[in-house]
């Protein structure tokens, strides 16, 4: 295939592609999902020591206790970790809005004087979300989107703190209907802990954590949010013609170009074939006279 017909095919495609877009005719893509209803399911999924006393099962959850407590104190009862608003359902979380609440944890430490009970040394609060898109109408599905989060706590030796061990797992992707989306959960309560806490818990400097004063609560309140990350850009319409442009220039300018050489090509070639004749007709003309 010559220059030509490559640039030819080149500049005819990108003609073909550009009038959707010079036009304002955007591709066809399935709307996004603005408004969901929700349900939150949680409970303490994981924990040790096995001897805490588990207490009040979720159903949602395969009746994983939504209250642990442990240890004996003088006066003010045993330590206590415990989920509130642990099933519940609304409507409206809008993409990329208000963040909707979710489910309270609290723990209660108390002063043990069992020597041989004395600590919860870790907890896994299991937290279940299931999205089913409300708005645009048109997006239906048979089943709703889940989305579970386990959130790991390790206590500190000196029992003031539960450290948060995996920040990573409070942020989740998935795609719907060609888009998509990632669902947040949002921990307030959280601060950032001393190193010796942190040193405490095995975790890294910077860590952050629950503090839970001794004889008083810690609080730690829930929230969703769902988001729709920023897509790729697009080029502009404008740089698409110019890149057209651009190759069709080029495209004449070659078919210039290889047309100026052929026509020196066949001027030398003629050039040549004069002097040859002239020649031969030379040599004719000296043997004759011999």
């Amino acid at each position: 295939m010559t220059t030509i017909g490559v640039l030819s095919k080149l500049v005819i495609t990108s003609v073909l592609l550009l009038p959707p877009v010079l036009m304002g005719v955007s591709p066809a893509y399935a709307d996004q999902v603005t408004q969901w209803d929700y349900a939150i399911h949680s409970s303490i999924s994981t924990f040790a020591p096995s001897w805490a006393i588990p207490g009040m099962p979720n159903p949602y959850l395969g009746n994983e206790p939504t209250h642990l407590s442990w240890g004996i104190s003088t006066g003010f009862g045993p330590s206590e970790l415990s989920v509130t608003d642990s099933a519940h359902s609304a409507s409206f979380l809008a993409t990329d809005g208000a963040a909707v609440s979710g489910p309270t944890f609290t723990a209660l430490n108390r002063q043990i004087t069992d020597p041989n009970h004395q600590s919860l040394t870790e907890a896994t609060l299991h937290v279940q979300s299931f999205l089913n898109p409300a708005a645009p109408a048109g997006h239906s599905i048979p089943v709703p989107l889940q989305q579970d989060f386990w959130i790991n706590f390790n206590e500190t030796a000196m029992k003031d703190a539960l450290v948060l061990s995996n920040p990573a797992a409070l942020k989740y992707e998935f795609i719907f209907d060609g888009t998509i989306y990632d669902v947040h959960l949002l921990l307030n309560g959280l601060a950032t802990l001393s190193d010796s806490l942190c040193a405490q818990a095995g975790a890294s400097a910077g860590c952050q954590g629950l503090i839970v004063p001794t004889d008083g609560p810690g609080t730690l309140t829930t929230a969703f949010s769902i988001t729709d990350p920023p897509a790729a850009p697009i080029p502009e319409p404008s740089t698409l013609l110019l890149l057209a442009s651009g190759l069709a220039g080029l495209l004449v300018y070659r078919t210039m170009h290889l047309g100026y050489a052929s026509a020196s090509i066949f001027s030398a070639a003629n050039a040549r074939f004069a002097g040859s004749e002239i020649q031969a007709i030379g040599k004719i003309g000296a043997g004759d006279g011999i």
